[in-house]
């Protein structure tokens, strides 16, 4: 009890002896937090949706539509669905062709009771430079001048500052939640404006959307563009020699020499060649769309997103509570790190003696 009392008048003393540094640490701390409160912290809406992702399934619909589909010649093959692992969403919700597509989505931004309709892109160029933001700009200032050869790739895309600032400000926009134990996906966003909010869900779901079709059908889609490219071939080489057939026919209408009949039966055998050939790639076109179709992926919306009313946020009273509070803790963590330094700097000379 004595040895408690001890060291908590020591502290005090220490305290107490360095009483002027402490206030200046206490005073520039709580000055940060009070500039940080009232000037660069800032409430925003937050929108939400909530929604099951799809899971491995047999393709019903396509095996319910093969009975009318053998019917028109088109084969349906009864195969599982391959589903994209919802672990795998963070990853293309961070991607770069993600957040390309959301820079350029568009956003409703209210200015001065009107509405306008801006892409992400317009909206965060318009917005007023920070006062970091400059401070950054002057030390970059010599990075910009040195002019560095732009490397480009025809397949490959580039994106400028400009851009990579964009994706980063999206990013600390949306946040992405997955719950493995209940399989369930949320995504939120976090904006000044509460319209321009539940776009931004909206937006990054439908995004989603669309990078997990593109996904599962690359093959399915580099399999009916060939399909497609081969069928306008034939096609044209159908038409010809149809007309040919048509010419010949119409020419020689009362066939009495045996070459004429064997021309008549070599333009037959292909005008019916390329008819079959046809035929067969239409079949092969609708099997392929229906395939594309039924991967197209769907969600179980939980929770639907809704237009935020109140803005969500610490309240100033409680983040200057909390600057008080750290102002208190780091001016006596000085007190201890100190100590620490001085004792730690005299061992270290007592043992290069």
């Amino acid at each position: 009890m004595e040895n408690d009392k001890l060291d908590l008048s020591f502290l005090i003393q220490k305290i107490y002896k360095k009483k002027k540094t402490l206030k200046i640490i206490f005073l520039v701390v709580f000055l940060v937090s009070l500039v940080y409160t009232f000037f660069l912290y800032e409430k925003k809406y937050e929108s939400k949706i909530v929604f099951i992702p799809q899971s491995s399934q047999q393709n019903s619909l396509l095996s319910g539509l093969g009975g009318v589909a053998s019917l028109a010649g088109i084969n349906l093959k009864s195969k599982s669905t391959e589903v994209i692992s919802p672990v795998i969403y963070s990853k293309i919700i961070e991607s770069k062709p993600f957040l390309d597509k959301m820079a350029n989505s568009f956003i409703t931004i209210t200015r001065n009771d009107t509405n306008s309709k801006i892409t992400y892109k317009q909206y965060y160029k318009e917005l007023p430079t920070s006062i970091f933001s400059r401070i950054k700009s002057i030390f970059d200032f010599k990075k910009k001048n040195k002019k560095e050869p732009v490397l480009s790739l025809p397949e490959v895309n580039v994106y400028g500052d400009f851009e990579m600032n964009v994706f980063k400000n999206i990013e600390n926009v949306l946040r992405f939640k997955y719950e493995a134990k209940e399989n369930i996906v949320t995504i939120e966003s976090s904006f000044p404006q509460a319209l321009a909010s539940s776009e931004l869900v909206i937006n990054a779901v439908n995004i989603l959307k669309e990078e997990l079709r593109l996904l599962r059908n690359e093959k399915n889609e580099n399999d009916l563009k060939f399909i497609e490219e081969r069928y306008k071939e034939k096609y044209k080489e159908f038409k010809d020699i149809q007309i040919l057939l048509a010419s010949f026919e119409d020419k020689n209408q009362y066939l009495s020499s045996a070459r004429s009949k064997i021309k008549q039966l070599d333009l037959r055998s292909r005008y019916d060649l390329l008819f079959n050939v046809c035929s067969e790639l239409e079949k092969q076109i609708a099997t392929k769309q229906l395939e594309i179709n039924e991967n197209t992926p769907f969600i179980s919306i939980i929770e639907p997103v809704f237009i935020p009313i109140e803005k969500s946020g610490l309240s100033k009273k409680l983040l200057i509570i909390i600057g008080l509070l750290l102002s208190l803790f780091l001016s006596i963590f000085y007190v201890f790190v100190h100590d620490f330094y001085l004792k730690l700097k005299k061992s270290l000379f007592i043992a290069s003696n």
